[in-house]
C-alpha cells in the first residue's frame, strides 16, 4: 500500500516578476500601487485574496506552509494567465485596478482579442512584465511569501498610528465591522462571536472591549506580530523590503520616488506625473488636523487606549 504522507501539492514557480504592496489598512497602499503601476513594464493595479487567505490561515496555524505556498503560486499563475488574455477585466473608472487607472487601458483591449494559449502566455512572459499586487498586512506573513515568491519585493507602506486609528472609525472599520458582509479580513468564530484573525489568541479580551478601544487594540496586536515576524527573515529577505512613509511619500514626493525607483530598478513613465497630480502629490501637511485627530481620539477611547495609542505614534515617530 502506497503512504501519501510525504505528498504535498506543488505548483511552477512563478516565472514573472511580483512587487507587493503591503501595510495596514488605510496606510496608503493604494497611492503606492497607482504610482508604481505606472512605471516602465508594470502591469495595471491587482487584488489578489486568495494569497491572503492562505497567508492568514497559515498564521492562525490553519494551514500548513506546503499547501498555503501551493495555493499562493497556483492564484499568481492564475492571474498571470488572466493578465495575458485580459480576463476580468475591471471597468470601473475610479477603481484602482481598473484598466482605465492604468497608463494604456488599450493593451488590455487588444489583449482580450487574442487567442488563448500557450503562444499569448509565452508573448506575455517574455515581454517580462511585473505584476503590483496589493496585500494586507502581508508582513504577518512574510517569511510564506519569500518562500512562495522568492524574489519578491514588497513595499511596506507605514502611517501615523494617531491617522490610521481616525480613519478607521471615521470609515466605520472599527471594531464589531467584522460582522460586515463587506468586510474583507479573515474572520475567526469564538464563543459565537466574529473577531478578526489578528487577534489569534487573544479574542476573549478583544471581545471584552468597546468598539473603540478595539481599534487600538487591534493595531497593537499588528505591530507586534509584524515584529515577531520580521524578526524571522534572513539579511536577503529584508533587503528586499522597503519601508515607505505615507507622509514623506506624499510630501517630499520625488526625494521618496527616487527611492522606490532604485529599490525595484525601474523607471517611471509620463504617465507617472498624471498619476501623482490626480494623487495631489506632492502636497503640504496640515499638522493642526492631526491634532484635531487626536482631540477626537481621546474623546472615544478609554484613557488605558489612548494612552497606548500615544506609544504606538512615539514608536511609529522612531521609525522616521
Amino acid at each position: 500500500m502506497l503512504k501519501n504522507n510525504k505528498i504535498n501539492p506543488t505548483a511552477h514557480k512563478i516565472p514573472v516578476k511580483i512587487v507587493g504592496v503591503t501595510g495596514h489598512t488605510r496606510s496608503g497602499k493604494a497611492i503606492m500601487l497607482s504610482t508604481i503601476s505606472s512605471f516602465v513594464n508594470f502591469e495595471k493595479v491587482c487584488m489578489d485574496p486568495i494569497v491572503e487567505e492562505a497567508g492568514c490561515l497559515n498564521f492562525i496555524k490553519k494551514l500548513d506552509n506546503s499547501s498555503a505556498k501551493y495555493l499562493m503560486r497556483r492564484s499568481i499563475l492564475m492571474k498571470m494567465y488572466y493578465l495575458s488574455i485580459a480576463r476580468e477585466i475591471n471597468y470601473r473608472k475610479n477603481d484602482v485596478t481598473s484598466i482605465f487607472s492604468y497608463k494604456n487601458s488599450k493593451v488590455y483591449l487588444k489583449r482580450s482579442k487574442l487567442n488563448e494559449g500557450d503562444d499569448t502566455l509565452k508573448k506575455f512572459i517574455n515581454s517580462k512584465p511585473v505584476i503590483p499586487l496589493m496585500i494586507h498586512d502581508g508582513l504577518l506573513f512574510g517569511k510564506l511569501l519569500f518562500q512562495a515568491f522568492p524574489d519578491i519585493k514588497i513595499i511596506e507602506m507605514i502611517k501615523n498610528p494617531i491617522e490610521i486609528a481616525y480613519s478607521w472609525i471615521a470609515k466605520k472599520y472599527e471594531g464589531g465591522f467584522e460582522n460586515n458582509l463587506r468586510t474583507s479580513t479573515m474572520n475567526l468564530g469564538f464563543l459565537n462571536k466574529k473577531t478578526p484573525y489578528y487577534v489569534f489568541q487573544d479574542e476573549k479580551k478583544y471581545l471584552c472591549l468597546n468598539k473603540f478601544d478595539k481599534v487600538i487594540f487591534a493595531l497593537n496586536k499588528l505591530e507586534k506580530f509584524k515584529k515577531n515576524q520580521l524578526s524571522k527573515l534572513n539579511s536577503k529577505e529584508k533587503k528586499n523590503i522597503l519601508v515607505i512613509n505615507h507622509l514623506n511619500f506624499v510630501t517630499k514626493t520625488d526625494y521618496t520616488l527616487k527611492k522606490i525607483k532604485f529599490f525595484l530598478g525601474k523607471k517611471s513613465t509620463k504617465f507617472t506625473k498624471k498619476i501623482l497630480k490626480k494623487n495631489s502629490c506632492p502636497r503640504n501637511y496640515n499638522f493642526k488636523e492631526l491634532e484635531n485627530k487626536k482631540i477626537f481620539l481621546k474623546s472615544k477611547l478609554s484613557k488605558d487606549y489612548y494612552n497606548l495609542l500615544l506609544k504606538l505614534e512615539s514608536n511609529f515617530l522612531k521609525k522616521k
